[in-house]
């Protein structure tokens, strides 16, 4: 039989190159309402991509791959390929440590770390000062100093700055994004641990893990002028497309909307079974919010709905994620020295769709969006010592610290 649609076409007008033949029978999809009709929305349940429906024929129907990261057989109704179009196996992305990009330096710490497209620079904390990268190069071009037990940096491209947490000494440094020199501090709460620079704002919010609280800082004035109560230990946060603000929890097993404006707490929601929740990640596009918990799952909260709607396995040792806004994959950084890859099955439910082994002590991760890769920093750790017990935080050899670059096997 003739095809129903020239792929050539496909791409000319809907500039899509991947296209899905599919029995129009109800054998291998699903739709709202029950109809996979001309324009629908559906689900294919042999691969759990999402499609849109162009054209319908007696006995197939013919769908772009809204999510072309993973393409099925396509085949008539009776099971065999239809003329016209290529038998594409069935295929997923999967990602691959692709590099690894030695730093070396002291230092048995590390903690968050953020990309600054602008200054094509990746700036690393590692305990008493930040590291700062060379983005495509992967070469140390400077370091921010005099921080102690350092947490976590956030760019502010627009005003070239760059918010540091110094946890023992209760302020936030403040460094000029081109020269790297101080240009400032403020004192915040106690123990600053996670800093979200707020573009809309012009506003940065610092989680205090020991006064429980959030301190607001005037991102161009430097001055401290909120404190937001949080009535527990704040831990990562990120805002969303609307602007709001969303920091877990940890020690109340939560996730806290913020007003970034009014400096005050809209929603509070409870994570189901997650306990200690640390890492957070979020999908813009379907406002969906992904929290690392200490008990090995990520919990995955739905901003509309305002509920947690499910949570997946993860690995061990997690305190980062991050979402791939190409693949639209959720990873997680695990400390036990893996990643966990989660994927939206079908609209609202999530499944693990890879591990892939890093290094371990591997616990914090970012998403390189310029370069569709993730990053994660760790150092290897040296064996135990046969008379004492292994340290909670064991050292590292010497000159071994490093980034791991984690990028896509197929695009």
């Amino acid at each position: 039989m003739k095809p129903l649609f020239a792929v050539g076409a496909a791409k000319s007008a809907l500039g899509l190159g991947i296209l899905q033949v599919v029995p129009k029978n109800k054998i291998c999809w699903s739709a709202p309402g029950g109809q996979c009709t001309v324009g629908a929305i559906c689900h294919l349940l042999c691969t759990g991509r999402t499609i849109k429906v162009i054209r319908s024929g007696s006995a197939l129907l013919i769908a772009a791959v809204l999510f072309p990261q993973s393409v099925c057989h396509a085949q008539s109704a009776v099971g065999q390929t239809a003329k016209g179009f290529k038998n594409a196996p069935q295929t997923r992305v999967t990602y691959r440590v692709s590099r690894r990009i030695k730093l070396g330096g002291e230092g048995d710490f590390w903690d968050y770390l953020e990309v600054d497209k602008t200054q094509n620079r990746i700036y690393v904390t590692r305990g008493t000062r930040v590291m700062v990268v060379q983005a495509n190069t992967g070469k140390l071009i400077g370091e921010l100093p005099g921080t102690k037990k350092v947490h976590a940096a956030s760019v502010a491209s627009d005003i070239g700055r760059i918010f540091v947490s110094n946890g023992i000494e209760n302020e936030v440094r403040v460094f000029d994004s081109t020269s790297l020199a101080q240009v400032g501090s403020v004192v915040v709460g106690k123990n600053p641990d996670a800093v979200l620079y707020h573009p809309a704002t012009k506003r940065v919010f610092v989680s205090n893990g020991e006064s429980n609280d959030m301190t607001v800082v005037d991102a161009t004035t430097l001055k401290a002028i909120g404190t937001i109560p949080l009535g527990g230990k704040p831990e990562y946060s990120v805002f969303d497309s609307a602007g709001r603000v969303y920091v877990n929890i940890e020690d109340r097993n939560s996730l806290v909307a913020v007003d970034p404006m009014e400096m005050k707490v809209l929603h509070e929601w409870p994570l189901g079974n997650c306990e200690e929740p640390t890492g957070l990640a979020i999908d813009r596009e379907k406002g969906r919010l992904f929290s690392a918990c200490s008990n090995d799952l990520m919990a995955i909260t739905d901003i509309a709905a305002g509920k947690l709607i499910g949570s997946v396995p993860i690995g061990g040792s997690c305190d980062g994620v991050a979402f791939d806004t190409q693949t639209r994959h959720v990873v997680a950084s695990n400390g036990e020295g893996t990643v966990t890859v989660v994927a939206e099955d079908r609209p609202g439910y999530y499944s693990v769709v890879q591990t892939l082994k890093t290094q371990p002590g591997g616990r914090t991760i970012t998403y390189d969006e310029g370069r569709y890769r993730f990053l994660i920093p760790a150092g290897t750790y040296a064996p135990p010592s046969e008379t004492a017990p292994t340290p909670d935080n064991p050292p590292i050899l010497p000159g071994s610290f490093s980034l791991f670059v984690i990028e896509p096997e197929r695009r």
